[in-house]
């Protein structure tokens, strides 16, 4: 049996990979893992890689805030995207619609440019699904 302090599973339809579609242009396919601890982990088709956090928001839906480090091999501080928006599991559980919004910050810090809302579309798949290629 588990330790006293380890938390029960939330059973939130939302626990699990998911592969991710977007409609904002250029943005590339991406798996994102909703942990049971409220993390998230972020990886996309050409090695851009994120972490943030999501909180359940009903039975079937959760708020998401990740930032995602772009893979840039130019000697510059490559960009960062701040991905925030809802998120709902359908009804069947194994498709998702995220309603988002995105925030590039550049180098400096500067705030480059904010856009959105977006719509990405996913469905569940297994954990191991997308392995970026390496340079």
């Amino acid at each position: 049996s588990p330790p006293q302090d380890t938390p029960a599973p939330s059973g939130h339809p939302l626990v699990g990979a998911w592969l991710l579609t977007f409609t904002e242009p250029n943005r590339a396919p991406a798996q994102v893992v909703f942990g049971d601890d409220d993390l998230v982990t972020f990886i996309d088709a050409i090695g851009s890689r994120g972490a943030g956090v999501w909180t359940r928001s009903g039975r079937q839906s959760g708020v998401v805030a990740v930032v995602v480090r772009e893979d840039d091999a130019s000697p510059q501080s490559p960009q960062i995207t701040m991905l925030e928006g809802s998120i709902e599991v359908g009804a069947s559980g194994d498709a998702v619609t995220l309603v988002y919004t995105i925030e590039t910050v550049d180098g400096s810090a500067a705030t480059a440019q904010t856009a959105g809302p977006f719509t990405a579309r996913g469905h569940r798949v297994d954990e191991q699904l997308i392995v970026p290629t390496p340079k």
